[in-house]
């Protein structure tokens, strides 16, 4: 795990509009890390055989795009339809291309080589946490990568009663059946895309499905 401080930008306030926010983070067109890391955890180890992927959370679409450039076929999932008109704007008509207008917890009934959620998860309500990782879990193929960013107890917005935060030491009992291939801690000042700093606690995760998928049905169990 590793601790270090810097400045990135990325973040939004709890009240901020996702639309708005998805058009100002248009002008970076590089994809988050974490997509990056997963993408390179892939390869290291056993594989789901077809390359599809979930991008939970999608906001300007910069992961979707880039997954789409490397050949996968994507379903970008955002619960705000303003976010998914941005990425239908920047997107050429493509028929490996979703874009699903869904909360978190209504994923397809389908297994994906890759799910990712990057900065996503905390802004799911903490009635609906549980029900959304559950359902996460069950959508990971033998094989595939479930890639995500939690937000740490000592994050900025931690008092925020409408957000969802993990405490590092309880990750690894979120993950059964599942290889913990990355956990890496990082707290630091970020520069708000709408303006503005935020303290921020991120907590990575990069974990590999490593027996039969739970039973998945329309909803969580």
């Amino acid at each position: 795990m590793g601790r270090h401080r810097s400045t990135v930008r990325w973040a939004m306030s709890p009240a901020d509009h996702w639309g708005e926010y998805a058009r100002k983070t248009i002008k970076d067109h590089t994809p988050r890390p974490l997509l990056l890391r997963a993408l390179e955890q892939r390869g290291a180890g056993p594989r789901a055989a077809r390359r599809t992927a979930l991008d939970l959370g999608s906001g300007a679409g910069n992961e979707t795009l880039a997954l789409l450039e490397r050949g996968w076929t994507v379903t970008a999932l955002d619960s705000n339809a303003e976010a998914l008109e941005v990425v239908r704007s920047r997107a050429a008509p493509d028929a490996r291309l979703t874009l699903l207008h869904a909360p978190f917890h209504r994923l397809p009934r389908r297994r994906y080589a890759l799910i990712h959620a990057s900065l996503s998860l905390p802004f799911c309500p903490p009635e609906l946490w549980q029900r959304t990782w559950r359902v996460m879990r069950s959508r990971v193929a033998l094989g595939g990568l479930l890639a995500a960013t939690f937000f740490g107890q000592r994050d900025g917005w931690a008092a925020e009663p409408e957000m969802s935060f993990a405490a590092l030491e309880d990750v690894p009992g979120l993950l059964p059946g599942f290889g913990l291939e990355v956990l890496e801690e990082w707290e630091g000042e970020t520069a708000l895309a709408l303006g503005g700093t935020h303290r921020s606690h991120l907590i990575t995760v990069i974990a590999r499905r490593g027996r039969a998928p739970e039973a998945a049905g329309g909803a969580a169990p």
